[in-house]
């Protein structure tokens, strides 16, 4: 059985959802590989996408996406020439939004800049400080690796967080799983910056698919961006209704969630994720990306 996570709202919204699964499967159809995905499920027409009438009749119809599989040759699922999603707000999930500092490599376009937001390489660590951040919203993997180096004493002064850190974790497959903030990642950000470390879960194009409040109590599901469902053995797969340069379609994120559908202590009525664990890549397709390395 598979359970859609979908944000309880009104016929407009269910709409503009579909609209945009519509949307990301035209753009599917130009990739390499989910050409002959789509035939096989009878979704290569314009005619059969008009015909769609629910998220879930288009679903059912697809296979799974292994992420070593989407891992292995990710150019292959890219459309070409498709143009990048245009930066969105910066989203702070406690209180007006601080002065932050957002760490991406590369200087990845998915947030506006304002007077309050300013984007940074990892490598631009001292134009960072200059900054002097309220907030520092990077992947968690940069946040764990910057408070090693301050607990080292690395740095003779740095800013005092006042709001808080933003941990990006994703969808992104990865060869030695999926990315994620433990417990002693988390009790290590508190212990060097004494603040609450709030997590977002991103999709391959920046888009924010779940999020984490003040309550702590699992991941609010951004449904206007994502579809989730849970397969047999719980295990998160991921559409995105956004991503038309990478389309992502039931890619099977190798993590476990149950879902919470009660409303959350903070006050907001969406489903969420909770007891989110990851699962350790099989040995089969640790064979698979060694082959791909080879």
């Amino acid at each position: 059985m598979r359970i859609f996570l979908r944000k309880a709202a009104g016929e407009a919204a269910q709409d503009q959802r579909l609209e945009r699964l519509r949307r990301v499967l035209r753009a599917a159809r130009r990739t390499v590989r989910y050409q002959g995905v789509l035939e096989a499920a009878g979704l290569a027409s314009e005619e059969a996408l008009r015909r769609l009438r629910r998220i879930e009749d288009a679903l059912w119809r697809l296979p799974r996406l292994e992420a070593v599989e989407f891992d292995r040759n990710q150019s292959a699922w890219c459309t070409p020439d498709a143009a990048p999603p245009p930066p969105e707000v910066f989203y702070f999930p406690a209180g007006t939004p601080p002065r932050t500092a957002i760490v991406l490599p590369r200087r990845e376009p998915w947030f506006r800049r304002d007077k309050h937001i300013r984007v940074f390489e990892p490598v631009q660590l001292r134009e960072m400080l200059a900054f002097e951040p309220e907030a520092i919203a990077a992947p968690a993997a940069f946040l764990v690796f910057l408070a090693r180096l301050v607990d080292s004493g690395y740095f003779p002064s740095f800013p005092a967080l006042t709001r808080g850190l933003v941990a990006f974790t994703g969808v992104a497959p990865r060869r030695e799983g999926p990315e994620e903030i433990t417990s002693p990642e988390r009790d290590l950000l508190w212990e060097v910056f004494r603040v609450p470390v709030f997590q977002q879960y991103l999709g391959l194009d920046g888009r924010r698919i779940a999020w984490e409040c003040e309550a702590r109590e699992g991941l609010h599901v951004e449904s206007a961006n994502a579809v989730l469902e849970l397969d047999r053995r719980s295990e998160v797969l991921f559409t995105s209704l956004t991503d038309c340069q990478m389309p992502t379609l039931r890619l099977a994120t190798r993590a476990t969630a149950t879902v919470e559908l009660s409303r959350c202590p903070c006050g907001h009525p969406t489903p969420r994720l909770a007891e989110w664990r990851a699962l350790p890549l099989p040995v089969p397709a640790r064979a698979a990306y060694a082959a791909g390395r080879s």
